[in-house]
């Protein structure tokens, strides 16, 4: 009886120690967690990069044409201001 019961501790606590064991392995480290993170960061940046890239190709001709409007009209209102005298 003595040994049975000396077995089944035996064996009770391998199961426990196989527990930890698998737990242990199964949770994430402490630092993957910050390497996904930056990761994570990077990706949204390139995506930013690519979509700001992507929309100033399409767009740029459209976004240089406001600016040269916006230049002209500036010049022509400070041209008008100087030589009305004021």
């Amino acid at each position: 009886m003595d040994t049975l019961r000396t077995t089944v501790a035996a064996a009770t606590e391998e199961v426990a120690r196989l527990r930890l064991s698998a737990s242990d392995r199964l949770r994430p480290e402490k630092g993957s967690e910050e390497g996904q993170g930056l990761a994570e960061y990077a990706l949204i940046l390139g995506l930013i990069a690519i979509v700001s890239i992507v929309a100033l190709v399409f767009l740029g001709s459209s976004i240089t044409g406001a600016f040269e409007y916006i230049i002209n009209e500036g010049f022509r209102t400070v041209d008008a201001i100087i030589h009305s005298g004021g």
